[in-house]
Order: structure tokens, then sequence, then C-alpha cells
């Protein structure tokens, strides 16, 4: 009767340990760097898309409409910052829109006032 017990005991603290939930990671979404990351990204998305956030486009209903389904079914996309360009990116690929300009990787001033870009 012991080791049924026991047995019992066992399965029941595994299966516990089993369905757990992980740690919350809502304390990332609330960091200042998160929100200003996410900010750089909007604007990004922005300067690819300018219709990203002009409302009566078909970018921005595709986008809205997509940002309602990832926080229903895929929250796990807002735990990096760059979503907006995901998104952004995302949407205007099944729409056939092409970026107003190509994202720059990083861009320097140089002396005369030019650009540098380094990829």
């Amino acid at each position: 009767m012991k080791i049924i017990l026991i047995v019992f005991v066992c399965l029941a603290a595994c299966l516990a340990e089993a369905t757990a939930k992980p740690p919350c990671k809502s304390s990332v979404k609330t960091d200042a760097n998160y929100a200003k990351a996410v900010q750089v990204s909007t604007a990004r998305a922005i300067a690819m898309f300018p219709d990203y956030d002009t409302e009566g486009t078909s970018l921005h209903q595709a986008v809205q409409e997509e940002l309602e389904w990832q926080k229903k079914h895929n929250p796990a996309t807002f735990d990096q910052p760059d979503w907006p360009e995901r998104i952004a990116k995302a949407c205007a690929a099944l729409l056939g829109i092409e970026p107003a300009r190509p994202m720059q990787a990083s861009a320097s001033s140089t002396a005369d006032g030019s650009q540098n870009v380094s990829r």
C-alpha cells in the first residue's frame, strides 16, 4: 500500500511540474529600454511604410487586424521590441507593398554631411 501511495505522490508531483506555467515575462514589456526600442521600431516601420499608421489605408487595416490576432493567438510576438517592423513588413508583403525606402542597418554622418552606411 505504501508503494502505491509513493508512486501516486510522485506522479502527481511530476504532473504538477510538467503543467506549471513559465515565469511571467511582463516585466520585460514594461522596461524603459523595451518601450524605447518599440518606439524606434515603430518609427522605422513608418519610415519604410508611411501608411503603417494612416487610418483608412489597407496597410493600416491589415496591421490592426494582425495586431489583434497576435494578441489573442501569439502574445510572445511582443516579447521582442522589433515587433512593429516585423508586423509592418509581413502585412506589406501580403499586400504587395514595397518599402518607401530600404531600412539601413546603421548610418553615421561624415564631416562633409554625407551618410556612411555600414552593413
